[in-house]
């Protein structure tokens, strides 16, 4: 029994360490920092420069505090299956899919060019600085929200171009008609 009686102790020490405020203000600083790395690199310069290399150490340093993160907080709430678990919180869902495309775009046999795309991904990891903030919190889950009823206003919006759109061509191909008439008329005359 003693066994148990650790376990749920350390499981207990890793929540507590987890919903501390202190260790939610240090992600934020390092995902701060981490948006920083990511504005001074220059994709002008060689990947293999000193400057995208000393910033790529960066990068992996800091992929690898998000993968400790993800890890403790896998050990102290759960990792899937029910609520209160690490992916029953959105958030923790976008952090989890910007970690393991982090890790792909590591991989030797994924090195590249099609990996900047996974690579883009990584611009994603400051929406999770959102969570801290409320009302911003608010305003993109109501966007998210309204993506399928923007969809309808996006297609609506793509008829009413091709049905004003094709409009406009008989109407010019109209036009162009007279012209030309009017022109092999001027032509027969001469």
């Amino acid at each position: 029994m003693v066994p148990a009686d650790r376990s749920k102790r350390a499981k207990r020490l890793l929540t507590s360490v987890v919903e501390d405020k202190r260790f939610e203000h240090a992600v934020h600083l390092v995902i701060f920092a981490n948006c920083i790395v990511q504005a001074l690199y220059d994709p002008l310069q060689a990947a293999d420069s000193d400057w995208n290399v000393v910033l790529g150490k960066f990068e992996l340093s800091f992929l690898a505090f998000f993968t400790m993160e993800c890890i403790l907080k896998v050990c102290a709430f759960g990792f899937w299956g029910g609520a209160g678990t690490y992916l029953s919180n959105p958030w923790n869902k976008l952090d989890f899919v910007v970690i393991v495309t982090g890790w792909m775009a590591e991989l030797p046999w994924l090195q590249t060019s099609s990996v900047s795309g996974i690579r883009a991904l990584r611009a994603m990891r400051p929406l999770k600085t959102m969570e801290a903030i409320g009302g911003i919190r608010i305003l993109v889950l109501a966007l998210v929200a309204s993506i399928p009823l923007l969809t309808d206003v996006l297609l609506l919006c793509s008829w009413l171009i091709m049905v004003y759109g094709q409009l406009l061509v008989t109407g010019c191909e109209a036009e162009n008609r007279k012209k030309n008439m009017r022109r092999e008329s001027r032509g027969l005359e001469a």
